[in-house]
């Protein structure tokens, strides 16, 4: 039998004086119509940030009149009043910020060396307690078959220090699915959420880029950023000859703050090709790989 469970927990408040409104905005580009995914809603109010999906769409409640920002890398900062949504769904368009020319940034130390100082002082500025929203999904294994499929939007609260993290975890939607009968037990395979976090956090996932070994693999460039004239971003990608399943990277990041913004990996689909089916019992085969974070101040 299959199952389908779908929460979501909403939090609601009532006083004499004002009541909560869920609120939808939908964001699309001004120019193509399409759906902007990844932008930032913060409501200024009450200091609740909230994330547009696939769709475009952000939910939230409202308490009391707030001006709402809106912010993504590729767009100009729009700031809204909460009066204007008349309805319980507003499309908002967004105008594109970018700059068709692409020029390639020299530098006198080596694009590396900026990235690792890029790292130190984003870890140092990004201090705890912080707050991560991360949308998860993950497929698990039960005796070698495929048995339960979850994923959700959660809400990481992080204490303590940068390097020893307490977490707590807000679900603010979540949906499971069973794929097969079988009773779940403890052997079901899954991921610590909780390193994972503290990985996005100090930006381990960086570390084969940052080891000096690297630049006999990867070739590292810097570019001016076409979404946003105020960034820059770096591309690395394995070289030519470079073996295995190695990740193309691309960070942007703020060179007058030197703050990295956004940091996403891909196996290429040129990488991909050059590596071999493994039909062997037991074998591992990787057929998709990519994460993307956004880190905001």
């Amino acid at each position: 039998m299959k199952n389908f469970f779908l929460l979501l927990f909403l939090v609601v408040s009532y006083n004499a004086c004002s009541q909560s409104v869920e609120k939808t905005i939908v964001l699309k580009d001004a120019e193509t119509q399409l759906p902007i995914e990844d932008a930032t809603v913060l409501i200024t109010k009450t200091k609740q940030v909230f994330m547009s999906n696939a769709e475009g769409e952000a939910n939230f409640l409202l308490k009391g009149t707030s001006n709402i920002q809106i912010t993504h890398t590729s767009y100009i900062t729009t700031t809204i009043r909460s009066a204007t949504l008349k309805e319980k769904v507003t499309v908002i368009f967004l105008k594109n910020n970018v700059n068709e020319l692409e020029d390639i940034i020299i530098t006198k130390k080596h694009p590396q060396k900026i990235l690792m100082d890029l790292v130190e002082n984003s870890k140092k500025t990004l201090t705890v307690p912080a707050r991560l929203k991360v949308y998860a999904r993950e497929f698990f294994k039960l005796n070698g078959a495929y048995s339960y499929y979850n994923d959700g939007l959660m809400n990481f609260q992080l204490f303590g220090k940068a390097s020893d993290f307490d977490t707590n975890i807000l679900v603010e939607q979540n949906r499971s699915y069973g794929l097969n009968d079988e009773e779940i037990t403890a052997y079901l395979l899954g991921y610590n959420l909780n390193d994972i976090m503290e990985n996005y956090y100090n930006f381990k996932y960086l570390n084969p880029i940052l080891d000096p070994k690297s630049k006999k693999i990867y070739d590292f460039s810097i570019k001016s950023y076409t979404a946003n004239k105020e960034y820059y971003v770096m591309v690395v990608t394995p070289m030519d000859d470079a073996k295995g399943l190695l990740d193309d990277y691309k960070v942007i990041y703020d060179p007058k703050k030197k703050l990295i913004i956004e940091a996403n990996t891909v196996v290429s689909e040129r990488t991909f090709a050059k590596e071999k089916v493994k039909t062997a019992i037991g074998s591992k085969n990787i057929y998709k790989s990519n994460f993307k974070t956004i880190y905001k101040l």
